[in-house]
């Protein structure tokens, strides 16, 4: 994978998304080490890398909280201690921006001849999704929403199908052509046919014995899918070029898939490894 024309720019050409792609797979793994040993000393550093990714571009905590509510709906952990990692989380990503909003102006931040990056109402925005979504997470916890929380990410699928349908509606014209684009993105050759087998690999693996855990790398890369194509309803349309913003974004969800194909395909050949028993889905946290 490492070595598809599009990730071998990566290595040279200094951007954020190959940093953003690392800390959002760190928080994934992270939090999946901590549910499969049951070990909470593992979420100061999960928390730590989905900050590192909120901080490293303008709309990663949009995805960050998707990705958070998922994990955290699913999670067996003390709710306790996984609640005050939470609002720690949530507390940092407020200050971060108001100070961005004490110091941004009026005109926000603006790049040479280009768009606007951050601006007044871009920031309250996201820190308006930061706050819902976690308090959102927090609430579900109530042993009376049990039943919801456990569906939250087949929840979170819906709603961004929806959300996908509703910018097709509202702007028919800008949707297609950025998914259009996308699609070509995909297909092209600098990727070395890496969605192929993701596609494949992916759809076989429905097949098999369900990985524990396995919701915030399924779900999540179907968020981020989600989340790409919809950013561009504010946006301008993606562009023609393989090094599109999209396609540089997708690079987020690689590591992920990656990882959860090689845990879905190990145990096919990796015998004696085998996964906890108990479903995280099927029961509830502990006080």
């Amino acid at each position: 994978m490492g070595t598809t024309y599009t990730f071998l720019v990566h290595y040279f050409y200094l951007h954020d998304n190959f940093a953003a792609a690392v800390f959002l797979f760190l928080f994934a793994a992270c939090f999946w080490i901590a549910e499969r040993e049951q070990e909470s000393a593992w979420l100061p550093f999960a928390f730590a890398f989905l900050l590192a990714f909120s901080l490293v571009r303008v709309e990663a905590p949009l995805l960050a909280v998707l990705f958070l509510l998922i994990a955290h709906s699913q999670s067996r952990l003390p709710a306790r201690v996984l609640d005050g990692w939470v609002i720690a989380y949530a507390v940092a990503v407020e200050i971060w921006y108001a100070v961005l909003l004490q110091y941004m102006g009026d005109g926000g931040y603006v790049l040479r001849n280009g768009p606007h990056i951050l601006d007044p109402d871009r920031a309250l925005l996201i820190m308006g999704a930061v706050a819902a979504v976690c308090t959102a997470a927090l609430v579900l916890r109530a042993p009376r929403l049990a039943a919801l929380r456990r569906r939250t990410p087949q929840l979170i699928a819906g709603i961004l199908a929806l959300a996908v349908v509703g910018s097709l509606t509202a702007d028919g014209e800008r949707m297609s052509r950025s998914g259009q684009n996308v699609l070509n993105s995909i297909v092209d050759d600098r990727w070395g046919g890496a969605w192929y087998v993701f596609l494949g690999l992916g759809l076989l693996a429905l097949a098999l014995p369900r990985v524990g855990f396995h919701h915030v790398f399924t779900y999540g890369s179907l968020a981020l899918l989600a989340f790409i194509y919809l950013l561009s309803l504010f946006r301008a349309p993606y562009g023609a070029s393989w090094y599109n913003t999209a396609n540089r974004m997708l690079t987020s969800g690689v590591p992920l898939l990656y990882f959860y194909l090689l845990l879905a395909w190990g145990r096919v050949t990796l015998r004696g490894w085998q996964e906890p028993a108990v479903d995280p889905a099927s029961t509830t946290s502990r006080s």
